[in-house]
């Protein structure tokens, strides 16, 4: 019937945590870097 085993909200929260995780790495990478 096309529902995810798991239900929406935690299929939902478990694609989008990895995205999280590496937009703040990418985000934090470039704070680091000294501005031109």
């Amino acid at each position: 019937d096309g529902h995810p085993p798991l239900g929406w909200s935690d299929t939902l929260a478990y694609l989008v945590l990895p995205l999280l995780l590496i937009a703040a790495q990418y985000i934090s990478v470039q704070l680091m870097q000294p501005q031109q």
